[in-house]
């Protein structure tokens, strides 16, 4: 990637964390036939972690540096270790529910 490339990413990167961002009002006056500095407000933002942001990060296909072919055989092993869980949970939701009523919870 290029630099140009890196800073876009960087900071995409940013707005999907969330950040602070400063932020300073000064008012000038003439006075005596010279701009002074009469009043200055200084305001620090939050700005949340945004979504759209992160969910632009995955789709583009770089994530922590991943490659293409990389992020293939995590998605690949991810999706086999869910339906290997997925398996497990259909295995233990089998078990009788011992006479209760409702869910696993026993609410009716």
């Amino acid at each position: 990637m290029g630099i140009e490339n890196d800073e876009i990413y960087s900071a995409v990167v940013k707005r999907a964390r969330g950040y602070s961002a400063c932020e300073t009002v000064e008012e000038y006056a003439m006075i005596d036939g010279a701009l002074e500095l009469v009043k200055k407000r200084v305001t620090v933002k939050d700005v949340p972690p945004d979504m759209t942001a992160a969910k632009m990060i995955f789709d583009g296909g770089r994530a922590d540096g991943l490659s293409d072919e990389e992020l293939e055989r995590e998605r690949v092993r991810l999706l086999k270790e869910l339906a290997e869980l997925d398996a497990r949970g259909k295995a233990v939701d089998k078990r009788p529910n011992n006479g209760r009523k409702g869910g696993a919870n026993g609410d009716s």
